[in-house]
């Protein structure tokens, strides 16, 4: 059975696991990190671990959520600190996101569709759930409809599909990348400079 711990205890053991399931995840990849060598690395029984997430597609669920809310406050927040209109900002945030995804492994990891897919099923609707209206929450805070040419409810795929060149860096070539990504952006932001000229076009008309 697994050890009587108080709640002060559990929060601190909890944090413990948070932070070392992000190192090994990150370390390791998914596949390779194990619930018994998260074990082995926390000294803790199977039951103790298990007491908290109910497999190890919602440990690294967790984990996962974490490393992007960390994402969200050292990279995506500071852009909207600078004085750039919002399809600058957009512009800016697929820049950072494909110069500094590497520094965030677990992310990256997430960011692979089959694999969170198949991550997915096993964790539970409820979980999901929550992820999904904070996802639709954060959205919705950084591009409020009304200044923004696409409709909250379309931003979260736009977001997620301008992440897949992450994937592709060798074939679209280790050398090129960078100047890709930076002319990727650049046209980003152009075209979105121009939805929302047509909108406000469209508007006075």
């Amino acid at each position: 059975m697994p050890k009587a711990f108080t709640s002060q205890e559990r929060q601190k053991l909890q944090r413990q696991l948070m932070d070392i399931g992000r190192q090994l995840f990150g370390r390791y990849g998914y596949a390779k990190t194990s619930m018994d060598l998260v074990c082995h690395e926390a000294r803790i029984g199977k039951g103790t671990l298990y007491s908290f997430w109910p497999n190890k597609e919602s440990y690294f669920f967790a984990c996962f959520e974490e490393e992007q809310q960390i994402f969200q406050e050292e990279v995506i927040a500071p852009v909207f600190q600078e004085p750039l209109s919002l399809p600058q900002a957009f512009g800016e945030i697929f820049k950072k996101t494909h110069q500094q995804i590497q520094n965030y492994p677990v992310l990256h990891i997430g960011m692979d569709v089959i694999l969170i897919e198949q991550i997915m099923r096993r964790v539970s609707p409820e979980v999901i759930a929550h992820h999904d209206e904070k996802d639709k929450n954060r959205l919705n805070q950084l591009f409020p409809n009304k200044d923004f040419p696409i409709p909250p409810e379309l931003m979260d795929g736009v977001f997620k599909a301008l992440l897949t060149p992450a994937f592709h860096q060798q074939f679209v070539g280790e050398k090129e990348f960078p100047e890709v990504i930076e002319l990727l952006g650049d046209l980003l932001t152009a075209g979105l400079q121009s939805l929302s000229k047509n909108k406000k076009e469209c508007f006075h008309d």
